[in-house]
């Protein structure tokens, strides 16, 4: 049989835990639902809102011209050679991402 106190102390937790979700859940009710509160701008931004959901669909088509092939898994070089061995390696690189850029 389990310990009677720790029975006692669940089902008061369980019981106080009800009544604070309940009264919670109440005020949630009656609490506007935007933050401007219940003023002349909250009711603005309340018509803009209804405004915006009541107009046209967003597309739904992906506008952005992707690549056709993936730079970071088939990057191709314009220069395939190796930079001269002179030149310095930061300036190198920058000059490769530019090059990266450019291609996109």
């Amino acid at each position: 049989m389990a310990e009677p106190f720790a029975v006692v102390s669940t089902a008061l937790v369980l019981a106080v835990t009800a009544v604070v979700l309940g009264v919670s859940g109440q005020r949630a009710e009656r609490r506007p639902r935007h933050a401007g509160g219940s003023g002349p701008a909250a009711r603005r931004a309340a018509v803009l809102r209804t405004e915006r959901l009541a107009g046209a669909d967003p597309p739904t088509v992906e506008l952005i011209a992707w690549p056709a092939v993936d730079p970071d898994r088939y990057w191709r070089s314009r220069c395939a050679a190796s930079p001269p061995a002179g030149e310095d390696p930061t300036l190198a690189l920058l000059r490769r991402v530019r090059d990266g850029l450019r291609e996109l």
